[in-house]
């Protein structure tokens, strides 16, 4: 699948007597590799029961997103696992990172990046 976004935009600095003629921004593509496929089946065999009791499918619907989402969160993390390397760390397993040690913001502003290189992917934002 392919996602359609804008470009990089360039920012440039500004010394008030002059600024460059707007830049043409370029349509890029992301691809979006679907390589998972995952579903649930079940029924409600009792059909007084489904019709008797309407909560009953809404609480089977919500068991089988949140079962649904587990399985998606856990290959999410092992994708995420085996990517780590020693340039998508913050800290360390015996040295964590304390905010008075550290510019606060410099860290979360790199976590997407650490994200991005881990997945082998640009950003969507």
């Amino acid at each position: 699948m392919k996602i359609n976004q804008i470009g990089v935009v360039t920012v440039r600095d500004y010394d008030s007597s002059y600024i460059d003629a707007p830049e043409d921004l370029d349509g890029e593509q992301q691809h979006l590799v679907i390589d998972q496929q995952k579903y649930f089946n079940f029924r409600i065999k009792n059909v007084d029961d489904a019709q008797t009791k309407p909560k009953l499918m809404d609480t089977a619907m919500r068991r089988a997103a949140y079962a649904m989402n587990d399985v998606i969160d856990a290959f999410a993390a092992n994708l995420l696992a085996v990517n780590v390397s020693a340039t998508t760390v913050i800290g360390s397993d015996t040295i964590g990172v304390f905010p008075e040690n550290i510019n606060v913001y410099g860290q979360i502003d790199s976590i997407p990046n650490k994200l991005d290189s881990m997945l082998g992917q640009k950003s969507l934002c």
